[in-house]
């Protein structure tokens, strides 16, 4: 399977999937730090003007969303903790309760977990949901899993909920400059464009130069 290269990943995009409110955190930071830094190293003035009014952009559609838009707030927060909820069921409960009865590598373990835990815990969020169906499944009729499974399918049954909640909004809600997604990749892009501003024009002190316009953390 071929993977894409790491070094043409865009992490600010990736790290911020699931959460406008990541975004802005990143954002607030890697525009305050150009602003800041400008001020001394006019060579960085190009790279916040060409930012800066993403970072606006972005803050506005967060700020004067509607009551559609509020709703898509709430729901992409709603989305990414119910995954925290459900991931710490599954590491907490369901997988000891699973170990007990079945070790690993033992052909009903890998017939429960055929490719491991990655597909719950990994990947675009509407495959790391479909897995916990397939999870539900793939426990089947066992007697002794029962709880576990009415817990699985609780728990993919919410996720559903709320995705199509999530996705339903995301769809409805519009502005004149786009959608508050398409802001975010905007602002998202432009921080991943400026990285290589970075490499291209602080090179030799490109480590100090990235921890002080990006956060890192």
């Amino acid at each position: 399977m071929e993977r894409i290269w790491k070094y043409i990943e865009n992490q600010m995009e990736i790290k911020s999937e699931f959460s406008v409110l990541v975004a802005i955190i990143l954002s607030k930071f890697h525009d305050t730090a150009l602003h800041n830094l400008s001020l001394t190293i006019p060579a960085l003035l190009p790279a916040y003007t060409r930012y800066h009014p993403l970072h606006l952009a972005l803050m506005d559609g967060f700020t004067t969303l509607d009551s559609v838009g509020g709703a898509k707030k709430g729901d992409r927060i709603s989305v990414t903790d119910l995954f925290v909820t459900v991931h710490l069921q599954l590491s907490n409960i369901w997988l000891p309760a699973i170990l007990v009865l079945y070790a690993k590598k033992t052909s009903r373990y890998t017939a429960i977990f055929p490719k491991g835990l990655t597909p719950l815990t990994t990947g675009k969020v509407d495959l790391r949901i479909e897995a916990y169906n397939t999870l539900s499944k793939n426990i089947g009729t066992d007697a002794a899993l029962a709880t576990i499974k009415a817990d699985v399918d609780t728990a993919y049954a919410n996720l559903v909920a709320a995705r199509g909640t999530q996705t339903g909004a995301k769809s409805t809600n519009t502005t004149s400059s786009g959608t508050l997604e398409n802001l975010r990749l905007a602002a998202m892009n432009m921080q991943h464009r400026n990285v290589g501003f970075v490499l291209e024009n602080f090179y030799d002190t490109k480590e100090t130069m990235c921890a002080v316009l990006f956060d890192l953390v």
